[in-house]
């Protein structure tokens, strides 16, 4: 949900099954920037399996639409609010804001702005409308080619309008996408070419692009589990004590090597999944032992020493000294005992002062280096036809 609105009962999480994993953005309302979650989370106002990412902006929105994610379904009930909170008006049209995002998810629940003349039959065109827009972009970083089917699902009267509850569901996507967010592995821009056919057996399919002609392969996903990339969930924003989860929850499975951010996502339940971990990475390059555990932290722009909630819960100590965090070495049975005293006791015992960033919330470009010539911009970090000039590095 990219505009869920403050004040407002938000209990949506709530009423879906507890194996989702959702993420929600909250809208800052015209008098106050939206609110860190840890308020929230104190209130009994975020489910477990929510994740709350810091409200959107012009620059999250531009690289989200060109990464791998392909979300189950997505809300897209106020874009007029979105384009007004990311003082976009004048440089996102609703057609760029419809067009690019409906690539992110099989499912999109869409309610349109309000225009009290305007007929179902004529919302349906700007549907249609949007997506022709996209298709004549002619992106290669980003949607190429994009059919989506729109379904009418209620009506809705809300003051001078009646507007419609669309479900547009994606019929056939092609994107290309880069690796994770903001960030070109030994300088390839377009790194995946994502393709979706809803008519298909297995309808995902991975390639790598015609780009670099020695990456000629891919993959079509039988056993695709639904997620958000642990990269990309960090590039948005979150707030510290939810990155002080995510450690503690990566320190559950065992450690593997090329254990970089774009290899774990967010899934089921709203827990962390390593992914990538069948074949053997040097150790060299990804150390194992107290480098690993130093360098996911680092990951998570986590400080290095411990915070309050980490040190109370007298478990979490135990978890780092009393595992060897040897390669694919089982963790300390003390690991889980931390992440469950975190989990009841995180956002009761972290102190304000220790939330950093607007409202709490921190962007965080994890094991991306950062370059004095890197300029985080749309034009670096999202959509294009052409490439852009690459910062030079050949980090993998």
């Amino acid at each position: 949900d990219y505009s869920a609105v403050e004040g407002e009962n938000y209990t949506l999480a709530f009423s879906l099954p507890s194996d989702w994993a959702w993420v929600t953005a909250f809208l800052p309302t015209s008098t106050t920037t939206s609110s860190s979650p840890w308020q929230k989370y104190r209130d009994g106002t975020i489910a477990t399996n929510q994740l709350v990412w810091s409200p959107p902006t012009e620059i999250n929105l531009h690289t989200l639409w060109a990464s791998m994610n392909l979300f189950d379904a997505q809300l897209l009930l106020r874009p007029d609010d979105i384009l007004k909170s990311i003082g976009a008006e004048e440089t996102m049209t609703l057609s760029s804001l419809l067009g690019n995002t409906l690539g992110l998810a099989r499912s999109t629940y869409l309610i349109l702005p309000c225009k009290p003349t305007m007929t179902q039959q004529e919302e349906e065109q700007v549907i249609h409308d949007a997506v022709g827009w996209v298709k004549q972009q002619n992106w290669v970083m980003g949607v190429r080619h994009l059919q989506v089917e729109i379904h009418s699902l209620t009506q809705l009267a809300v003051g001078e309008c009646t507007r419609t509850l669309f479900e547009v569901r994606l019929n056939k996507l092609s994107k290309g996408t880069r690796h994770t967010w903001c960030f070109y592995t030994k300088g390839i821009w377009v790194k995946f070419l994502l393709s979706y056919d809803a008519s298909r057996q297995h309808p995902i399919k991975i390639s790598r692009d015609v780009e670099n002609p020695a990456f000629h392969v891919g993959k079509t996903l039988t056993d695709w589990l639904p997620n958000i990339n642990l990269g990309d969930v960090l590039g948005w924003g979150i707030d510290l004590p939810q990155r002080v989860a995510l450690y503690w929850d990566m320190l559950l499975t065992p450690p593997w090597p090329d254990y970089n951010t774009h290899n774990w996502v967010i899934s089921s339940g709203g827990r962390i999944k390593r992914i990538d971990n069948k074949e053997m990475k040097s150790v060299h390059v990804h150390p194992m032992g107290k480098p690993y555990l130093h360098r996911i932290r680092g990951f998570l722009c986590l400080p290095t020493t411990f915070s309050p909630p980490e040190r109370q819960c007298t478990d979490c100590a135990k978890c780092r000294t009393q595992g060897n965090w040897k390669l694919n070495s089982k963790p300390p049975k003390q690991c889980k005992q931390c992440f469950k005293c975190l989990q009841r006791s995180l956002y009761h015992s972290m102190p304000v002062a220790e939330l950093n960033g607007t409202a709490g919330f921190e962007v965080c470009y994890g094991h991306k280096p950062v370059l004095d010539n890197w300029i985080i911009s749309t034009k670096m970090c999202g959509l294009g036809s052409t490439r852009p000039k690459l910062p030079e590095w050949t980090t993998d």
